[in-house]
């Protein structure tokens, strides 16, 4: 007997028109997801833990054939794993219909900000495209409205707020600024790295712990880079 291949994944974007920051303040707070994203009911469990219902619109010909079967509603818990630092999303674990993960993620595109949604897993139950097509109807739906939230009041083709141009400046500064730290501590690591085998070399073995302590230091330097990338 043939088994169902019951792995999901999917990815989704939407490019709005805002700050960085603004976006990711109404993304990570997923108990006034219902406010904006139509078909989405949140009820907390304390802590960082959700059930979230998720309705896709119905007017799309494919999930409205999955209505009519009962198979578009879906019922997940979600618990909050990490908010990332710099306003750049949020991780989270899921359970229910689907055992996984998912997050949202935000990165700066021109003159806006390009908003990501990505999940993954393995259904506990039901079909697996049918369950996809469902749910990416609804995220595509959440994401509609939250891009017209954003933006309401723009005028699409006018010019960039001037406070979003600032903003992008800024974080592109700060960015140059961390890099060029993080070289800086890569060449002061590989130079103490190489100063300690010398060292090790002119002493017999000697220097051995001097260059575990290095190379630690180069470890510790490539996680600080991966940390400040979110």
């Amino acid at each position: 007997m043939k088994t169902e291949n019951r792995d999901v994944e999917a990815w989704d974007e939407v490019f709005i028109r805002c700050r960085r920051d603004t976006v990711n303040a109404v993304v990570c707070d997923i108990a006034g997801w219902s406010t904006w994203w139509p078909g989405c009911d949140v009820t907390p469990l304390g802590g960082d833990r959700f059930e979230v219902h998720l309705r896709p619109p119905p007017r799309i010909p494919a999930v409205a054939s999955l209505t009519r079967r009962g198979a578009a509603r879906q019922e997940l818990v979600i618990t909050v794993d990490r908010i990332r630092p710099r306003d750049k999303g949020v991780e989270l674990s899921i359970s229910g219909d689907l055992e996984g993960t998912a997050e949202w993620f935000h990165l700066d595109g021109t003159d806006g900000v390009v908003v990501n949604h990505l999940i993954r897993g393995r259904l506990t139950h039901g079909n697996a495209r049918r369950w996809l097509v469902a749910h990416r109807a609804a995220v595509r739906a959440g994401m509609t409205d939250l891009k017209r939230r954003l933006e309401r009041g723009r005028t699409p083709g006018a010019e960039p707020h001037p406070d979003l141009l600032t903003h992008q400046a800024a974080e592109l500064a700060t960015c140059a600024r961390e890099v060029a730290a993080h070289d800086a501590k890569l060449v002061e690591a590989a130079a103490e790295h190489e100063a300690g085998g010398r060292a090790g070399d002119a002493g017999g073995g000697s220097g051995s712990g001097q260059v575990a302590a290095h190379e630690a230091k180069l470890v510790e330097a490539a996680a600080s880079q991966q940390d400040e990338a979110g």
